[in-house]
């Protein structure tokens, strides 16, 4: 029984959020796709570019394989389970307009649309990075950030908490401790009204 209960513990045990912020990759251009713990990213007809002009590495997605000059094209961020909690972070907007709208993120569950959010002016500079929260959604599995924004947008900070989704294995011995407690209640409750009978306490049952 122990066994079962282990692994019912372990799939409602809470999970630990993540957040890839580029600081291992190397500098200029990387893999397309970008496969990282908990995440990958792909530069939709593109390239991967990872830049510091801002004061830390972030990800331009790139027209060129050696420049962040222009980063307009599509990223695609496909986690490896559904997430939750999520958020990011976007720098280099030519437009400084606070509350103008510069891209959007489309949101999904497989092949689901979970629905969409614009990406907003914050802070009015483009030196420093404005947030996208997108807590409001769960069970992610993938966004699609677009740039509407003259040279695009360089991004960084990408936030989430995977939903753990249990193997095969954690299955089975959760199943099998759930029928071995289920077993264990039902002697009990059969040992607990043959006790019962034993003392007079069930009551008697009369004629018709």
């Amino acid at each position: 029984m122990s066994t079962g209960l282990a692994a019912l513990a372990l799939l409602v045990a809470p999970a630990a959020a993540s957040v890839i912020d580029f600081t291992a990759q190397s500098l200029g251009n990387n893999p397309n796709p970008l496969n990282l713990p908990g995440a990958t990213f792909n530069t939709i007809g593109g390239f991967n570019y990872v830049s510091d002009d801002f004061g830390s590495k972030a990800l331009c997605p790139s027209t060129s394989a050696s420049s962040d000059s222009v980063c307009t094209r599509a990223l695609e961020v496909h986690f490896d389970a559904p997430s939750f909690g999520l958020s990011f972070a976007f720098v280099a907007n030519n437009d400084e307009t606070i509350g103008n709208t510069i891209g959007n993120v489309q949101l999904f569950a497989g092949a689901t649309s979970l629905g969409s959010v614009n990406m907003i002016v914050i802070d009015g500079s483009g030196l420093t990075y404005d947030l996208v929260n997108l807590a409001g959604f769960s069970g992610v599995t993938r966004l699609l950030i677009s740039s509407t924004d003259v040279g695009g947008l360089i991004y960084d900070n990408f936030n989430f908490t995977s939903s753990a989704v249990p193997e095969p294995a954690s299955w089975k011995m959760m199943i099998a401790g759930i029928g071995i407690a289920g077993a264990a209640f039902r002697r009990r409750l059969r040992t607990a009204l043959k006790g019962r009978t034993r003392s007079g306490a069930e009551p008697t049952a009369t004629g018709a």
